[in-house]
């Protein structure tokens, strides 16, 4: 019987505590977090199997099930048995690392040596990676005589080392990333990563990210750090990739980025590597020169047909849904560029998503087949989109008096699933606030009520609990003990207040907040109409110089260098993938620029056709100019105004036929149309926060 420390304490405790010990009570003892004592639970399921006992739970005690007499044989097992000190997940990444940098076969006897175990143990740990590793592409070959050797790209194999570390030490990992922020970090990471490597890498990337308009949450971030780590670290032990081509479209941006790293860092770089670290980087970024959320009309259309192929086979409308909108909008770039170069990417949740919500992933899945010609994308991605959809579909719910900190670093989906499912399991709960956990620090925890966290924190300001993003039933008994617990506290600053039944449904957001953001809306929608022009044009030149008299036309009152300026911004958006609408005449260009008072939306028809590269990196014919300006900052209901413009674009064939009309008879009554739509959707709203 192998077990781990962990396990064997968990074992013996339950024997010694026939009654049951709650999860909180194990994640005390073993000072690990509950989901550690989750995992850690499943294997002593297994365990206990063995001697025709089983796991059960009665309220919140969790109690070993069985006769007394094979309690007793257990326990004379546990006595005997001793504990190994690493899990086999750790086993595992030792038998990764070490065939990973083998160039040929090793002998499967030197291998269990290495990790400490028998032959016989090492053959049963090489049969569990090698089922992992399979979907990577990545297989451990066994040859007679020879021993064992690991058969794979160079790019598998650095794609498997990264996930390996991803999937199985994501606490730890995120843990080891802010002992780098705090600059407290000493220890290499694993045994593997050198962490005076990895302080160095982390400060050439936070310096870019300030000085550039990209951003990369944690998860990304995280993952772009190891991923480009483990790259370095094997090309200097002599592991290349120079027979494997990249075949992506790459940004000018990550190559520049690829350039500036390969300057700054005190190591030597060939420049196949460098165009490597390129598309590392393009996988993990999420540009933020967007307008309300998109990158791509063509995003835009994939988001707006997957919604209403849910939508329908649901039967629940959810095409209005902006804040599922603008969510997946948010998502899709960096799912679909993953896609597209086949870039794996690891969710600890997608079991638990995909029990939790089985038709929801199935009406995804086939929706996303249906919009990428068959294909579907992994299991892992999905349960990402999954959560976007299970958050709307559980957003319609009553009013609640605790207010909530959430700090989630798991991202948008996650964090907004596990606020909506309080809503539904904990109705006491209020105004859910998340923080991401680089943000928590400058949170007023004061402020709050009850904290809560899918990660553990060091160093909270105040006390706060662990829960699942998914929030499981114990974790809802956790958070209900702990209201119950401070409810006296609670309420000395609150006062109770009934709703009566002939009342309106209260909405959450406060009542100047939410005039003051209808009055932005308002004031968009009125800045747009007003600044609407449809033209038509005859004479022949550049599409460039089109493009800067449309520029100069709208802005009158600015000085000539800022107009400059604005056509600069408005080509390099261009540079960066292609503004010509795929399948229509358009090309919508825009930006955001200081310099821009107001919102603006210039349409011109041309007599001359135009071959311009598409956001799908064909040429395709325009003859119908559309410019969108916008301030440099916008509040999130100037946000959502001008999302509505660019998804009316390609809305269906028909508003595309309109707006290539170049009639503004036409067009103005279509805008007009969208517009009063998200004012009455935003004034029928009871879910605001």
């Amino acid at each position: 019987m192998f077990l781990t420390t962990r396990e064997k304490v968990i074992l013996e405790t339950l024997v010694k505590n026939k009654a049951g010990n709650t999860l909180d009570y194990f994640s005390s003892l073993l000072k690990v977090s509950r989901r550690t004592v989750q995992r850690d639970f499943k294997t002593v399921s297994h365990t206990l199997a063995l001697f025709h006992l089983s796991l059960s739970k009665r309220d919140q005690e969790f109690y070993i099930a069985g006769t007394n007499a094979n309690l007793f044989k257990l326990a004379q097992e546990l006595h005997q048995s001793e504990a190994f000190d690493q899990t086999p997940e750790e086993k595992n990444w030792q038998l990764l690392k070490t065939l990973a940098h083998q160039t040929a076969p090793y002998k499967l006897s030197n291998l269990a040596s290495e990790i400490g175990v028998s032959t016989q143990t090492a053959s049963t740990y090489l049969e569990s990676l090698s089922d992992w590793l399979q979907p990577l592409n990545v297989t451990i070959e066994r040859y007679r005589g020879s021993g064992i050797q690991l058969r794979a790209t160079e790019r598998n194999k650095r794609q498997a080392l990264a996930s390996y570390l991803l999937q199985y030490f994501d606490e730890q990992l995120i843990d080891a990333l802010f002992e780098i922020e705090r600059d407290t970090a000493t220890a290499d990471w694993f045994d593997y990563l050198p962490i005076a490597l990895i302080k160095e890498i982390n400060t050439i990337e936070r310096s870019y990210l300030q000085s550039s308009h990209y951003e990369m949450a944690v998860n990304s971030y995280l993952r772009f750090l190891i991923q480009l780590v483990i790259a370095l670290q094997r090309s200097e032990a002599g592991f290349l990739i120079d027979d494997e081509p990249i075949t992506m479209r790459l940004s000018d941006d990550a190559y520049r980025f690829a350039a500036t790293f390969t300057t700054e860092i005190s190591r030597t770089i060939s420049k196949r590597e460098e165009a490597e670290i390129a598309m590392l980087w393009q996988s993990a970024i999420q540009l933020n020169e967007t307008m309300g959320g998109y990158d791509s009309l063509l995003i835009t259309r994939l988001v707006q047909q997957l919604i209403s192929h849910v939508s329908e086979q649901l039967n629940i409308d959810l095409t209005d849904d902006f804040s599922l909108f603008q969510g997946l909008l948010a998502h899709m770039p960096s799912a679909v560029f993953r896609f597209q170069n086949k870039i794996t990417v690891h969710n600890p949740l997608s079991e638990d998503i995909r029990r939790q919500y089985p038709l929801l992933f199935m009406a995804i899945e086939k929706g996303l087949q249906e919009e990428l010609n068959g294909h579907s994308l992994a299991i892992d991605e999905m349960a990402y989109i999954v959560l976007h959809f299970g958050s709307a579909l559980e957003m319609r719910k009553e009013q609640i008096d605790i207010e909530t900190l959430i700090i989630c670093p798991t991202g948008f989906g996650a964090s907004k699933m596990l606020s909506t499912r309080l809503t539904k399991d904990i109705p006491e709960l209020t105004h859910h606030v998340v923080a991401s956990m680089a943000e928590m620090q400058t949170v007023d925890w004061d402020q709050y009520d009850i904290v809560l966290s899918t990660v553990r924190l060091q160093h909270p300001p105040k006390a706060y609990l662990l829960v699942n993003p998914l929030l499981p039933q114990q974790d809802v008994h956790a958070v209900r003990r702990y209201i119950k617990e401070q409810l006296p506290v609670m309420m000395e600053r609150k006062k109770y207040s009934a709703t009566r039944d002939n009342e309106y449904a209260a909405v959450t957001q406060p009542f100047e907040q939410f005039i003051s953001e209808l009055d932005a809306i308002l004031k968009a929608v009125h800045s747009l109409l007003d600044n609407l022009k449809v033209t038509t044009i005859t004479a022949q030149q550049d599409y460039r110089q089109l493009v800067a008299d449309m520029i100069t036309a709208i802005t009158p009152d600015l000085l000539t260098a800022q107009q400059t300026a604005i056509f600069e911004k408005v080509m390099w958006r261009e540079k960066q993938g292609g503004l010509a609408i795929p399948n229509t005449t358009m090309a919508l260009f825009h930006t955001r620029h200081a310099a821009v008072q107001q919102m603006t939306l210039t349409i011109v028809q041309t007599a001359q056709t135009y071959a311009l590269q598409g956001m799908d990196a064909n040429q395709w014919p325009v003859s119908t100019f559309i410019l969108l300006l916008a301030p440099e900052h916008l509040s999130a209901a100037e946000t959502e105004v001008v999302s509505t413009i660019s998804a009316l674009l390609i809305e269906s064939t028909e508003s595309t036929q309109i707006f290539s009309s170049g009639q503004e008879r036409l067009i103005r009554p279509q805008i007009e149309r969208a517009l009063q739509k998200v004012i009455v959707n935003k004034t029928q709203r009871t879910d605001l926060e």
